[in-house]
């Protein structure tokens, strides 16, 4: 994942002092870290627009998540506050993007924004946690389109986008879940080849170093011996 980033951003990670514990905690580390590096900028050039378009309340929340993924990286970077912090930025994520679909944009193409939700949530929160709120955002979809709210100035989606739109969300979903899910599985069968291997160094180095003080024994026995010592083979000759 360090090849992603930028070479001064991966001298920095790796000056860390504060690491998680587990790998699957610094692995999702650099995870945000890459979404942060790639959506700072995207939301920062998306924002610029909606100011020169006069969606001041769509620039508000892009600043506020550009903001809170920069003050979560750090938080995180110190090793604090995990799981508030990739749950917190997630809950901004999903009102910007209920937001969007409010708004819907020309042609409906700001709700795209939408179909990145999946890879995103599944990335910082894993596959049973980020299913669970992906499954909520999958029924807000639903009961938007469907369920007359009266919303005011709600952006009108026709019936056929509507549908196309779900099963294509849909679809992203469950892939990003079985990659996720994959993804966690082998990992999980990685650290455990990592563990039997590390096991088996450390038995081989208590070994060696046996062998090693037995051999320095025996040749201090020999060495500082009272009386003579004479190696004969099997055969009878002086070794």
């Amino acid at each position: 994942m360090k090849q992603f980033l930028p070479f001064n951003i991966s001298g920095l990670l790796g000056s860390r002092k504060n690491k998680f514990v587990d790998s699957e905690g610094e692995s999702r580390f650099l995870q945000f870290t890459v979404i942060c590096c790639v959506g700072y900028l995207v939301m920062v050039a998306f924002g610029v627009y909606n100011v020169a378009v006069a969606r001041y309340p769509l620039y508000l929340l892009l600043f506020l998540c550009a903001f809170c993924l920069c003050f979560g990286w750090l938080l995180l970077f110190q090793g604090r506050a995990e799981k508030l912090v990739y749950r917190g930025n997630c809950l901004i994520y999903s009102i910007t993007l209920c937001y969007i679909t409010y708004l819907g944009g020309e042609d409906h193409s700001m709700i795209v924004w939408v179909s990145t939700a999946p890879l995103i949530v599944f990335m910082l929160l894993g596959s049973s946690e980020g299913l669970l709120w992906i499954s909520c955002l999958w029924v807000g979809l639903v009961v938007y389109f469907f369920i007359p709210l009266g919303l005011p100035d709600a952006h009108v989606y026709g019936l056929l986008f509507k549908i196309r739109f779900l099963v294509s969300f849909t679809i992203i979903l469950i892939f990003t879940y079985f990659y996720e899910n994959f993804r966690r599985i082998y990992r999980q069968k990685l650290e455990e080849k990592n563990t039997l291997l590390e096991a088996e160094i450390a038995k081989r180095s208590r070994m060696e170093r046996s062998l090693r003080e037995s051999q320095e024994r025996y040749r201090a026995i020999y060495l500082h011996a009272a009386e003579g010592i004479l190696l004969i083979d099997f055969r009878g000759e002086v070794v």
